[in-house]
């Protein structure tokens, strides 16, 4: 029994360098679907890797840490993980052939369906993050799938599972313990950074894209446009009289005008839109592939659906309006600074002209006076 143990944990050393692996590729992806399908491949191969050099029993008669993969493959994964996982395994058993060909493929099977009461009840469809009580109760549960043995005759059955299942029983409960933990740390460090780098690019107050991340987004359009003469647009938009608006109802009060209009501009505007809070209540929008036209005629949706905004206060109902500037790329060579200045000219304007309203600046008359540090 000790030599069985150490050879299977020897065999559990070969799919770890597979399920660590899962920490470098599929983690950076950002499609579910992609990152399930590579998943599935990733700790299949790992199970034919451990059927590679797995203990010997008996001729035709062979017994691996393949479960422990299929098992983190669902768990983690779902339904397509643990489909691909599985058919990848059962494909290379039965080209090994042999008296436990079947037997070894229904403990697969076994493996597959396990992972999937842990995805379907345990994390509630997937929706629940697996943590060590899920991994507990899973790991308990791999053991069972050792009474796959009763395929064989009853003769060798019997056999088996007094040679095997206590050791391959604590492996299989150690392997899903331990490489799932892993892979439990592995996603909580993964999200993490991907929260560090939201925040780094994220307004705290409203949740849209901050000054850096709306710049950097403008400069990569900026280039993209020059390379493929890509037409796009850039609002600026200032919430009019806020200060008064302060002043008379509170600072809570002015947070939520900035809230309300956050969400405003994620209704109006498309997902390959940005918009951002450039400022305490200034905002901007880039408009991805869209014409001077289309720019202006969004634009004007955003303000009337600003206008018609409510927001309940202690003495009474609060109505707020906002002021657009926009500018186009009507031409080549256009600067980060230059399509900034342009749509300020465009917002100082509408303030002038009495708020609540959308003008756009001509690009030459607005390049000429942004070359000499004019303002319309």
């Amino acid at each position: 029994m000790f030599d069985l143990s150490i050879a299977l944990l020897r065999n559990a050393g070969l799919i770890a360098v597979v399920a660590v692996a899962y920490s470098v590729v599929p983690q950076r992806l950002k499609d579910n679907a992609i990152e399930a399908v590579i998943l599935g491949v990733l700790f299949g191969l790992g199970a034919v890797l451990a059927m590679v050099d797995p203990v010997h029993l008996r001729p035709g008669l062979i017994v691996d840490s393949r479960t422990t993969l299929v098992i983190l493959a669902g768990l983690f994964g779902g339904p397509v993980a643990a489909a691909i996982s599985a058919a990848l395994a059962i494909a290379y058993r039965l080209y090994l052939g042999g008296v436990g060909a079947y037997p070894g493929s229904l403990v697969i099977v076994l493996s597959a369906l396990i992972s999937l009461f842990g995805y379907y009840v345990l994390r509630r469809n997937g929706e629940k993050a697996v943590d060590f009580k899920i991994l507990t109760i899973i790991a308990l549960l791999s053991p069972f799938t050792t009474f796959a043995a009763f395929l064989l005759p009853w003769t060798i059955a019997l056999r088996v599972l007094e040679d095997t299942f206590i050791p391959s029983s604590i492996v299989r409960v150690a392997g899903v313990l331990l490489l799932g933990t892993i892979l439990i740390h592995e996603r909580a460090r993964r999200q993490a950074e991907q929260r560090i780098a939201e925040l780094a690019g994220t307004d705290e107050l409203c949740g849209l894209a901050n000054r850096r991340a709306f710049y950097s987004a403008l400069q990569r359009q900026i280039e993209r446009s020059r390379r493929f003469n890509e037409p796009y647009c850039v609002i600026i938009l200032d919430i009019d009289r806020f200060k008064s608006i302060n002043d008379t109802h509170g600072h809570p009060t002015g947070d939520e005008v900035i809230r309300r209009l956050a969400e405003v501009l994620r209704r109006t505007c498309r997902e390959t839109d940005v918009p951002a809070r450039i400022g305490g209540e200034e905002f901007a929008v880039l408009l991805t592939n869209t014409s001077a036209g289309d720019g202006v005629n969004l634009a004007e949706r955003i303000r009337s659906a600003v206008a018609s905004e409510k927001i309940e206060t202690r003495d009474e109902t609060l109505s707020f309006t906002v002021s657009l500037g926009i500018s186009s790329n009507h031409g080549m060579g256009m600067s980060l600074e230059t399509v900034m200045t342009a749509a300020d000219n465009a917002l100082y304007i509408s303030k002038n002209s009495g708020r609540n309203r959308v003008s756009a600046v001509d690009w030459e008359t607005a390049n000429a006076l942004a070359t000499a540090g004019l303002r319309y």
